[in-house]
């Protein structure tokens, strides 16, 4: 099994196993000051050629603290309705 990792930032992570596409996304759950850049860099990475069919999986963490955005608000926040093509689970 090959593996290859690229870090886009220091919340953004993606992977490829094979030539199944898995694309996974982590997000701080309770960062409401920087989610919008984390929603600018979600799609900016799935409108990559490579990520066209790849599922995507959404990890929120940070989810024990009090100010936490719940999985529904994040995926209203992240733009996740609007990926109707693409298989996305979110986990918090």
């Amino acid at each position: 099994m090959q593996l290859e990792f690229r870090i886009l930032s220091l919340y953004h992570i993606r992977f490829f196993i094979d030539c199944s596409y898995i694309c996974y996304f982590q997000v701080d759950s309770n960062d409401r000051e920087r989610i919008e850049e984390s929603r600018e860099e979600l799609h900016k990475m799935l409108n990559e050629d490579e990520l066209r069919d790849a599922t995507l999986l959404v990890f929120a963490n940070k989810q024990d603290l009090p100010n936490a955005m719940s999985a529904a608000e994040l995926t209203d926040k992240l733009g996740l309705h609007n990926l109707r093509s693409r298989q996305v689970s979110i986990f918090s």
